[in-house]
């Protein structure tokens, strides 16, 4: 009998093929295993439904926008395109989107401007007549009129599909109030929204807007809940959810909130506060609607009068006829307290809350939290007795304390607490970290990435990432786990940080200290390559510089990073680089790598510049 000594990936069972593109992308499928045979096509027809770009390289995506968008537009269900992707579009291609994904129900539209969204959805959006659920992530707003604009044009799309529109926790805040609709065009159709706002005014503005609006979930980036005058009620709204932690609120102001909603059913809040009333079983039950099915409430309080005649014991008894939870910083002087379960997918908390949360299994009680932000934090395993319990979590931002380097002897007194930190179980999901100042405790990380083996995005500051790198004192299996993990870095280089969402604006104490940053030099790049050289996508985002960046550092990157696909920069371009041709300049610098025959794109502006290989 004869053995062939090779196995092609036709001869795969559907299983090994499935098992395959588990540890692949989307784009990667497509374009390796579509239409290898009808059996494979059969296989992938997940991928085929669910369509996205990530980590796709320019050649790839043309040849899938061009060989196989065409043949399973029709089978396509939810679609995820980003600007750099949408600009990539033949033209042949680009007016003939609703054509294509004519069963198109789900659009997640990443990483754009309000300007440029603006133009994509007066041009494609009214034309998909099968759509009915808009996301929209990480959007800069460009300008408080373009804001507008892209408000009222969105909300008045003709389409009676769309009824669910998301602007992502990740999106800037609309500014609405001092600026206002040139046109009130009430958009019926629209029964479920999700987005982030200024202030509490801004819904004001915009609840003419959306007057048979269902479920609606606003996230307040610079007010408490407040006393507004609205002039028009949400009749029709069963389901609020408002999450108000930047300023305290006041009892006066929920009941002033609750009045706007007659026929509410559901109520999340999540709010931070000094008046205790709020964090009185008695008084909250006391103000509800009578009609309300359910309540969901999450506060951090920190009191106006002395700890000392701080009585738990009151709070306890106040809760007893609804589930709760509750954890307590002496140090800080703050109590966190929510209902049971958790039915939020974000949770914010002070780190000292959350390492004295309690350590019994309570999985169940956060099975819906999707993103975690720990602030005010020192050390990194003072955040895994939370981390722990939110077993589904895709998204961890951890906010160092302040904005100044923690001191050495607090750092000594940090460690001395976690001496065994808690043990993580296995976070499957958990995709994404961030990491904002210098946390004490950096070696911690090789025991989230060991509990979180699909971990593959880091966004950290360039300080504290060269604290990590330099530091010879790490374990060596922390270097081999960042390399094995990440594939796409983001290096944030800021002049300051404004990390802590608990009244950070309107508490005079907590003004943000200055101190200086490092700089990004050739020599650092080639230590931050060193550990991260199978990334494919990485982002230098210097936030707020004056300074120019050197070009010679672009050169060194594209030399240093061997698998890199995509690379942004944000900052001030050099002038040189913008007056020339810069598709020969980056030829040029990148030492042979690209060739002038190679297919790839580059952008370039006073303020950014962008390569996809």
């Amino acid at each position: 009998m004869y053995f062939s000594s090779t196995t092609t990936v036709e001869c795969l069972p559907d299983e090994i093929i499935l098992e395959i593109c588990r540890y692949l992308h989307c784009s990667h499928v497509l374009y390796s295993l579509f239409d290898l045979n009808s059996r494979i096509n059969r296989s992938i027809t997940s991928y085929c439904q669910h369509v996205w770009f990530r980590r796709a390289s320019y050649k790839q995506l043309l040849y899938i926008y061009q060989y196989i968008l065409p043949r399973i537009g029709s089978s396509v269900l939810s679609l995820t395109i980003h600007p750099l992707h949408q600009a990539s579009f033949p033209l042949s291609f680009k007016h003939q989107i609703s054509n294509i994904f004519t069963n198109l129900n789900t659009l997640t539209l990443t990483s754009w401007s309000s300007e440029n969204l603006l133009s994509f959805i007066i041009e494609t959006i009214p034309e998909m007549k099968s759509l009915q659920k808009l996301v929209i992530q990480e959007l800069s707003c460009s300008s408080p009129k373009q804001n507008i604009e892209l408000i009222e044009k969105l909300f008045n799309i003709k389409n009676s599909l769309l009824t669910n529109i998301i602007f992502d926790y990740d999106c800037d805040a609309f500014d609405l109030v001092d600026h206002g609709f040139t046109n009130y065009i009430s958009c019926h159709n629209i029964l479920n929204l999700t987005i982030q706002l200024d202030t509490l005014m801004d819904l004001s503005s915009l609840i003419h807007l959306i007057p048979n609006i269902h479920r609606l979930d606003v996230s307040l980036k610079n007010s408490s809940l407040g006393h507004v005058p609205f002039r028009v009620k949400f009749p029709f709204l069963k389901e609020l959810s408002v999450c108000a932690v930047h300023w305290y609120s006041q009892l006066d102001d929920l009941k002033s909130l609750l009045q706007i909603v007659p026929s509410i059913e559901i109520f999340s809040l999540t709010i931070s506060t000094r008046d205790f009333n709020l964090i009185n079983g008695t008084k909250i039950l006391s103000i509800l609607p009578s009609q309300l099915k359910q309540i969901n409430y999450s506060v951090c309080y920190y009191p106006y009068e002395s700890w000392e005649y701080f009585n738990v014991d009151i709070i306890k008894k106040s809760w007893q006829s609804i589930p709760m939870i509750y954890s307590i910083s002496e140090i800080d002087k703050r109590i966190f307290l929510h209902t049971l379960p958790y039915s939020s997918s974000r949770l914010t908390i002070r780190s000292s809350l959350a390492k004295n949360m309690p350590n019994k299994e309570m999985y169940q009680i956060y099975s819906k939290i999707d993103l975690i932000q720990v602030y005010s934090m020192i050390n990194v395993a003072d955040t895994f007795p939370i981390i722990g319990q939110c077993r589904r979590v895709r998204e961890l931002t951890l906010f160092t304390a302040k904005d100044s380097t923690i001191s050495k002897s607090t750092c000594i007194s940090s460690a001395d607490n976690n001496k065994q930190p808690i043990k993580l179980p296995s976070l499957g999901r958990l995709d994404i970290l961030t990491i904002e100042g210098i946390p004490c405790g950096l070696h911690h990380l090789k025991d989230l990435l060991v509990a979180a083996p699909n971990l593959c995005v880091l966004v950290i500051d360039l300080d504290c990432l060269l604290t990590l790198l330099d530091n010879e004192n790490e374990p060596l299996i922390l270097y081999v786990l960042l390399h094995r993990h990440i594939l796409d870095l983001c290096v944030r280089i800021p002049e300051n940080n404004t990390n802590d969402p608990e009244n950070s604006i309107n508490d005079p104490k907590n003004e943000n200290q200055q101190r200086k940053k490092s700089k990004l030099t050739v020599e650092k790049i080639h230590l931050i390559a060193r550990t991260f050289n199978r990334v494919r996508n990485l982002t230098i985002d210097y936030e707020t510089s004056d300074e120019y960046i050197e070009s010679n550092l672009i050169k060194s990157i594209i030399h240093e990073f061997k698998q890199l696909v995509i690379f942004h920069i944000y900052g001030k371009i050099p002038a040189d680089m913008i007056e020339c041709d810069i598709r020969q300049w980056i030829i040029k610098q990148s030492s042979f790598r690209i060739k002038s025959q190679d297919i790839f794109r580059v952008e370039c502006s006073n303020e950014w510049f962008k390569l996809w290989l």
